[in-house]
């Protein structure tokens, strides 16, 4: 993974982190932070400002087909091939209980816009759960 100067044409810097093919991005809506995943199940997050990587995990058994942060770019949330949903806090390090009632690999992800819940799609299947600490 690269960042160019689009006015240059010059690669800035090389993201050094995945060794297999990259298969989601997501930016942080609030904060200068990319987040990656791809066949390997891991998940980079990096600063935009320097590649410096922030924060990983080795969060899926298969390959990660989606990602998707909160709109307050406090979770992360990731789906792929193993049908799990899972929910990280990489500013803290924590992983938060996952989701398994897929019975197909997660397809897509979307936060609602106030961040209450998370919608996931896979074959045939969409599912909608609350996100953690919004059951008041």
């Amino acid at each position: 993974m690269q960042t160019w100067d689009a006015d240059d044409n010059r690669r800035v810097f090389t993201y050094t982190g995945h060794t297999c093919p990259l298969y989601a991005l997501a930016w942080s809506p609030q904060s200068p932070t990319l987040a990656s995943a791809g066949e390997d199940g891991q998940i980079h997050v990096w600063t935009d400002l320097t590649g410096q990587l922030l924060a990983s995990s080795l969060a899926h058994t298969r390959a990660v087909k989606t990602l998707a942060w909160s709109p307050d770019g406090q979770l992360l949330a990731s789906g792929g091939e193993d049908a799990i949903l899972r929910l990280w806090q990489p500013a803290l390090g924590h992983d938060l209980p996952s989701y398994t009632g897929h019975t197909r690999w997660i397809r897509s992800l979307t936060w609602s816009p106030d961040g209450r819940y998370l919608a996931s799609a896979s074959t045939h299947e969409v599912h909608i759960i609350m996100a953690p600490g919004t059951l008041n």
